[in-house]
C-alpha cells in the first residue's frame, strides 16, 4: 500500500485552484480525434504516449476503459521542495494531460497534496471519468451539498473541499470519488472514528482488485477482518476482470514497436464503448 492520508490502497491528492466551470473544461470538440496528440509539440508526443500508457497500466483503467471509478490517482508521482520547488516535470505533465480529453468524459490534470513531508509536497496525476463523477455526486447529494458541491462542479474544486474536510468527511468523500463500496466507505470512516475516540487501531482487511501493473494495491479498499464477499463485491471483481483481460488484448495489439500506440488504442476503445 502507498503512503497517504486515506488508507484504502490510494495516495490522495490536494487540488491547489479552483478551475472555471466543470462542464467547460471537459468538452472537446466531438469532430476531433480523441486522445489526440496533434497539437503537442513533437518532443512531448513520446513523453505523452508513455504517461498514458502509465495511466492505463494503473487502476485508471478502471475510470477510463470502465465506469467503476470515478476518478483514480498515482498513475505518475512527483516531489518538488518548498523553499526551492521546481516543477518543470509538472509541467509538462499538465501540457500532456490537456490532451487526455474525449469529447466531455474524462477529465486529467496534476495535483499537489497540501501536507509538506521533510520540506516536499507530492504531487499526482489524477483522472476523472465526467459521467461518473456527476453520478457519484448525485448518488450522494446529501453528503456534497452540505459543501456546495453538485454534478456539475469543476473536479479540482470537487477534490480542495473534500481534501480540507473534517477527518471524517474527508475519509467519506475521497471513497465516495474513489469508487468504493457504500459498506466499505462506511466501515473505514466508523473505523477512523472509533480510533479517534478509544486510542485503538480498529484491525481490517483489504478487497484488491488488479491493474495490469500491479496485483496489489491498486483499486483497493478497506473492509472488517473476516469478511464476507458482498454481491456488489462480487459484480465489481468479475465486471473488473473483463475489464482487464479486453485490456491486455488491446495492449498486445496496439503497444509495442511498429504499433499504432497507446493514443489509438485510447480513441478507438473509448469510442466504441460511447457506441454501446
Amino acid at each position: 500500500m502507498r503512503r497517504g492520508i486515506f488508507p484504502f490502497g490510494a495516495f490522495f491528492l490536494v487540488g491547489l485552484l479552483f478551475l472555471p466551470a466543470f462542464g467547460k473544461v471537459g468538452v472537446a470538440d466531438s469532430r476531433r480525434p480523441c486522445f489526440s496528440l496533434a497539437e503537442l509539440p513533437k518532443e512531448l508526443k513520446p513523453e505523452a504516449e508513455k504517461l498514458f500508457l502509465e495511466i492505463l497500466d494503473s487502476e485508471a483503467l478502471y475510470t477510463v476503459l470502465d465506469n467503476q471509478k470515478p476518478m483514480s490517482s498515482g498513475a505518475r508521482s512527483f516531489k518538488f521542495s518548498v523553499a526551492n520547488p521546481d516543477l518543470k516535470d509538472i509541467e509538462r505533465a499538465r501540457r500532456i494531460l490537456a490532451a487526455f480529453r474525449c469529447d466531455d468524459r474524462f477529465y486529467a490534470d496534476v495535483h499537489v497534496f497540501s501536507a509538506i513531508y521533510e520540506g516536499n509536497r507530492q504531487a499526482e496525476v489524477v483522472v476523472f471519468n465526467l459521467p461518473r463523477l456527476k453520478t457519484a455526486i448525485a448518488d450522494h447529494r446529501e453528503f456534497f451539498e452540505k459543501y456546495g458541491v453538485t454534478p456539475e462542479s469543476h473536479p479540482m474544486d470537487v477534490l480542495q473541499i473534500v481534501e480540507h474536510a473534517d477527518a471524517a468527511d474527508r475519509w467519506r468523500g475521497y471513497g465516495y470519488l474513489f469508487g468504493y463500496p457504500d459498506a466499505a466507505v462506511d466501515f473505514f470512516v466508523e473505523a477512523g472514528e472509533s480510533q479517534k475516540k478509544t486510542g485503538q487501531f480498529v484491525k481490517r482487511e483489504f478487497y484488491q482488485i488488479p491493474s495490469f501493473g500491479r496485483a496489489t494495491g491498486a483499486f483497493v479498499w478497506a473492509v472488517p477482518v473476516g469478511h464476507a464477499e458482498t454481491d456488489e463485491e462480487r459484480e465489481i471483481r468479475e465486471r473488473s476482470k473483463g475489464i482487464l483481460e479486453e485490456y491486455r488484448a488491446l495492449r498486445e495489439r496496439y503497444v509495442g514497436s511498429g504499433k499504432p500506440g497507446v493514443a489509438v488504442l485510447l480513441n478507438q476503445a473509448t469510442r466504441r464503448k460511447a457506441r454501446k
